[in-house]
């Protein structure tokens, strides 16, 4: 499976509002130095965000997060879930009846499936024509529309 070459917009844009964030950071805690764990906590916070979103920058990342990951065919339902989280953390698996999937919506690093009660929307790190092939094979045998 082809790998993504570009990062995601959200990530790109989490990183630079995360450097961006280092001044006040470094204001806080030079303030708060009279207290060394609150000190030890705000850095080790910020040092924990700044190295997730610098890591979901990489291509490390993005080989590590191929569409398989998130998206299973199973009995008679589609597995999803969704990038979440820092580093390589993903949200709660949701189950969907094919039966009720009526329509697929493809876009560059996310998807949109609509039921006929509801819509789940997945965040992943894919571009839309990798997306629409690898949905077009797993559902190649259904009626949904992928677009």
């Amino acid at each position: 499976m082809k790998v993504v070459n570009a990062a995601r917009a959200v990530d790109v844009m989490l990183a630079k509002y995360t450097l961006l964030a280092l001044p006040v950071v470094a204001l806080i805690m030079i303030l708060t130095l009279s207290w060394p764990w609150l000190t030890l906590i705000i850095g080790g916070g910020y040092l924990v965000a700044l190295s997730s979103c610098l890591y979901r920058l990489t291509a490390l990342f993005r080989t590590r997060n191929p569409i398989s990951n998130f998206i299973h065919r199973q009995q008679g339902q589609l597995r999803v879930c969704s990038l979440a989280g820092v580093y390589d953390l993903h949200g709660p698996w949701q189950s969907i009846p094919l039966h009720n999937i009526r329509h697929i919506r493809v876009y560059d690093h996310r998807m949109c499936i609509v039921t006929s009660n509801s819509e789940c929307e997945l965040s992943l790190v894919a571009t839309r024509d990798a997306l629409l092939a690898y949905m077009r094979a797993i559902m190649a045998d259904t009626q949904v529309d992928i677009t």
